[in-house]
């Protein structure tokens, strides 16, 4: 802070953790590693925090009694700004003034780039400056006026802290205090309504850490897989819980742990019982008929579970993401119906039905056109099947939707064009480089479906 403080220019603090933290990987790509983000440095003062992996601070701690004591005691150091700064996971980008007080936060997005960075942090910048003048014209001024002031440049930068959830509490409570409780004095007889203002956000915060430490308790039942202590639990706080948000997010935890315990028929009842409910929002009556749906799939009620995703599937006509989500999960469940019984033409239905809302080659349009080829595969009807895969091929050459073209061409005896899709697919497989254990889960799947096809083929 030294630093910037001599230049007069603000701090980019980036919490990051090189080798470890996938999302920091693409966030230096995507920002830091541009030749663009260069011009940071006239306004910024940029600051790295690297952080360790969870395993590699365990030997960091281990190797203190042996010499290690300097690194660990500025990853010590590191882990108190983490805190003073509310910043729950990587990566973060605080957005400081030269004295250290956070202006903004920021982090990985999909699609972000050097640019769109620029231009976010640049918007914090500017938030600075405006707080500054209204500093400014606080310090020429008493009373009810320079309360009013005070407010003012809390609200220049406050919109840029995020919510409580995302900070795992409140920036502007805990590095603008004084401020806060100037603007409570000023406003004692709350003329300008800044008193319960800012009462209010004071209660949000201690109702929000109430709230944690309740959850901090339910979500260890979760790690254990204690699902009936931790049903038991939820009944035993619910009675005493006022605040809406808490009460909500202590229904929805128990409806998880009744889907956990695997009691879906008690998840429906209880799910049903909440929809009753005078005051719930369309978010949460799209949340419980959401689960409703999950959970007469579960019980083999694969008609009812469709019929209930129909719905929600008109309900979100004005919802294009929505719309979307439904009418992807409907083929899902009637895929589970269709392998019950036999009969596909429902799935088939439901999964033309979603491609014919997809955008051609988006992410949609690639879910809902594989689906059907499984579909169709499945049906025995292999000629539209192929004529979909190899669609998926020209789209994206991947290991795993060659080996789905080889499959059906398997199926219809075309042996010379089976095993070229099955050599384009070793091939790419080859290619993967299993670092992580997901890589190597995945390559060592791929190379068995190659082996099975490749015995199909007569290989």
């Amino acid at each position: 802070m030294t630093l910037a403080r001599q230049a007069d220019k603000d701090v980019l603090i980036n919490f990051t953790g090189h080798g470890w933290c996938h999302y920091c990987t693409l966030l230096e790509r995507a920002v830091f590693a541009q030749p663009e983000c260069a011009v940071a440095t006239e306004h910024f003062v940029l600051v790295e925090l690297d952080f360790p992996s969870a395993a590699s601070e365990t030997e960091e701690g281990e190797k203190d009694a042996s010499g290690g004591r300097a690194e660990t005691n500025k990853i010590k150091k590191y882990r108190e700004w983490q805190s003073q700064y509310l910043v729950p996971g990587m990566p973060t980008v605080v957005v400081t003034d030269a004295r250290g007080k956070p202006i903004g936060y920021t982090g990985y997005e999909k699609g972000i780039t050097a640019t769109s960075f620029l231009n976010q942090v640049e918007k914090y910048r500017a938030a600075r400056l405006a707080r500054d003048r209204e500093l400014k014209e606080a310090d020429g001024n008493a009373g009810n006026e320079r309360a009013a002031h005070l407010d003012a440049a809390l609200e220049c930068v406050a919109p840029f802290f995020g919510g409580l959830e995302d900070r795992n509490g409140d920036p502007l409570l805990s590095w603008y205090a004084d401020a806060v409780a100037e603007i409570r004095r000023l406003d004692a007889d709350d003329a300008l309504g800044l008193r319960t203002k800012y009462k209010r956000r004071l209660r949000d915060l201690q109702l929000f850490v109430e709230s944690e430490r309740v959850f901090a308790k339910v979500n260890a039942f979760k790690l254990k897989s204690e699902y009936k202590e931790a049903l038991a639990y939820i009944e035993q706080v619910l009675p005493e819980v006022s605040d809406p948000k808490m009460f909500w997010r202590l229904v929805g935890a128990r409806e998880f742990y009744f889907e956990q315990d695997r009691q879906h028929a008690a998840a429906i009842d209880h799910a049903r019982g909440l929809l009753a409910r005078p005051e719930l929002t369309r978010d949460q009556r799209e949340y419980l008929q959401d689960r409703i749906a999950y959970n007469l799939k579960n019980l083999g009620r694969y008609a009812e579970s469709a019929s209930q995703l129909d719905e929600l599937i008109e309900a979100n006509r004005d919802g294009p993401a929505h719309h979307l989500k439904y009418l992807n999960l409907n083929p899902w469940f009637l895929h589970y119906a269709a392998d019950a019984s036999g009969d596909r033409t429902e799935a088939i239905v439901a999964c033309q039905r979603y491609r014919e809302q997809c955008e051609l080659l988006s992410e949609h349009w690639e879910t809902a056109t594989w689906m059907l080829s499984v579909q169709f595969q499945k049906a025995k009807r292999f000629r539209e099947a192929l004529a979909l895969r190899e669609e998926l091929v020209a789209f994206d050459k991947t290991p795993e939707s060659l080996l789905s073209l080889a499959d059906t061409q398997i199926s219809l005896d075309l042996r010379h064009e089976a095993a070229q899709s099955l050599d384009s697919a070793e091939g790419l497989i080859q290619l993967i480089r299993a670092v992580r254990k997901e890589d190597r889960d995945r390559a060592e799947g791929l190379n068995t479906r190659l082996r099975d096809l490749r015995r199909k083929l007569g290989q």
